[in-house]
């Protein structure tokens, strides 16, 4: 059984049938390749996950941090009140 693909620059190749290489070493060299692309996924969803994690926690501490600068903001402008301010002598 012989695959055809047309490629990119029309130059017409035949994908299986015509390789030197018996089909069992073609099989091993594909299960390999396989075998590194499913360990590189897994260490990018592991990835994945703990960076959820941080933003998660980061996005906990802006909204802490905003929370805290309204408070203070609201607390000065408190304090701006003319009357409330010590004379200068």
């Amino acid at each position: 059984m012989r695959f055809c693909f047309k490629f990119p620059n029309n130059d017409l190749r035949i994908a299986m049938g015509t390789s030197e290489k018996p089909i069992e070493s073609r099989v091993d060299s594909l299960e390999s390749a396989l075998a590194f692309l499913q360990h590189d996924l897994e260490a990018q969803n592991e990835t994945i996950l703990l960076q959820t994690k941080q933003i998660a926690r980061l996005e906990g501490s802006i909204q802490k941090l905003a929370s805290e600068l309204e408070a203070i903001k609201i607390g000065k402008d408190e304090k701006s009140d003319p009357l409330d301010e010590k004379p200068p002598h």
